[in-house]
């Protein structure tokens, strides 16, 4: 077994194209394979690349905006409540306004 002595050994790790992770193409393959956790390579960074976008602070706040917080009202209105209205105040609170997307 390699040990790794330094970060600038984890670091030429992490950016080495001859480096791949086979954890996820074993038991978890079926649900993993061909995601970006799988992929090496180029195939990964355009993934990587594209799937970028749809994480970005913006494209989290529009979908956030008019699907997450649509869709949560909506089951908050027909959960049985006992003679309470439910609270919806954390269903209107942006969630990137609490750092709860991964781009700051």
């Amino acid at each position: 077994m390699t040990h790794i002595t330094s970060p600038a050994e984890v670091d030429e790790i992490l950016r080495s194209t001859d480096i791949a992770a086979d954890l996820h193409n074993r038991d978890s393959f079926p649900l993993l394979g061909g995601s970006v956790l799988t992929l090496t390579r180029t195939e990964h960074l355009q993934r990587r690349r594209l799937e970028a976008r749809l994480f970005a602070r913006d494209a989290l706040h529009i979908s956030e905006q008019s699907v997450l917080l649509p869709a949560v009202k909506r089951r908050l209105a027909r959960a049985p409540h006992c003679g309470r209205t439910p609270s919806t105040r954390w269903a209107t609170t942006s969630w990137c306004s609490h750092g709860w997307c991964s781009s700051r």
